[in-house]
């Protein structure tokens, strides 16, 4: 909303333009102050987020590189309680049963 001028004949249109503007011109400095506030805020938040979500994302690698190292372990571990032939054929048969010590 732009205040039109007044005729040149009237004496108090200058004065009263001119409170005018200056409420205006106070009123719009006062929003922008506040939206610069309101922007510095966010660029706060914006960057504690970023800090946090870059936190998360390395606890995240570090679970995931404890879960591989977890898996490579029990792998290992399965590895060892395998029960292998030298060579393909038929080792015989053997009556056990569990709980049973079988002696050589």
């Amino acid at each position: 909303m732009r205040p039109t001028l007044q005729t040149v004949g009237d004496s108090t249109a200058p004065s009263a333009n001119v409170a005018s503007w200056t409420a205006k011109v106070s009123s719009l400095l006062s929003a922008a102050t506040s939206d610069l506030r309101s922007i510095d805020q966010n660029k706060r938040t914006v960057s504690e987020r970023e800090s946090s979500l870059a936190q998360t994302q390395s606890g995240s690698d570090l679970d995931i590189k404890s879960a591989q190292l977890s898996v490579r372990q029990r792998q290992v571990a399965l590895d060892d309680y395998t029960v292998r032939a030298p060579f393909a054929g038929i080792v015989g048969k053997v009556d056990v049963k569990v709980g049973m010590i079988r002696v050589p």
